[in-house]
């Protein structure tokens, strides 16, 4: 086995991928978090080490932390942020909730592509629609990790890169259909 603890994770699983081992990856801040973009996340430990023979072995757990962050292990007790309890506050808008929800997914859809300096043409509406559309075919079939990746082929195939197409889907996935983050990685 390689060493890959320090390397962003898309270095990772590229040097991963000659020893043909499936990569998993768990959040080493213990908040539970999907990992959408690998380019934005570093690896902080491995389960199995380097110089390890890996015999009949064919996944290999990588702990992650999003770039500049620390692993939980690495994190006094002290700086472990606590939830706040909030009252829950009735919205000041007539709009409804499920409009007010959907306005706000648009929005986040939109303001993803645009700082990523994702092209869309201009056309808000056709990009929204092509990004639900995304996430009713990645609801449909019946493995949501292979729609993914058909997704993003799909996206390269229309002209994107790979890295734009991975953005687009996942920013998509995350606005959109939250549920499926986990077929995200």
């Amino acid at each position: 086995m390689i060493d890959v603890i320090g390397q962003v994770l898309d270095d990772a699983k590229d040097n991963l991928k000659a020893l043909e081992v499936k990569v998993k990856t768990i959040d080493d801040t213990g908040g539970g978090r999907s990992v959408i973009l690998s380019k934005n996340w570093t690896v902080t430990s491995q389960s199995i080490a380097a110089g390890d023979v890996l015999g009949d072995r064919t996944e290999v757990e990588l702990g992650v932390v999003k770039t500049g962050e620390s692993k939980k292990s690495d994190m006094p007790d002290n700086d472990v942020v606590q939830p706040v309890e909030q009252e829950r506050q009735e919205p000041e808008s007539n709009t409804p909730v499920g409009d007010r929800d959907r306005e706000v997914a648009d929005e986040s859809f939109i303001l993803y592509l645009d700082l990523n300096n994702i092209p869309y043409g201009g056309d808000r509406e056709t990009a929204i629609r092509s990004g639900r559309v995304t996430c009713d075919y990645i609801s449909s079939g019946k493995s949501p990790e292979l729609s993914v990746i058909v997704s993003i082929r799909t996206a390269q195939e229309s002209g994107y890169t790979r890295t734009q197409a991975e953005q687009i889907v996942g920013s998509a996935v995350g606005a959109f259909c939250a549920e499926y983050l986990y077929a995200l990685n």
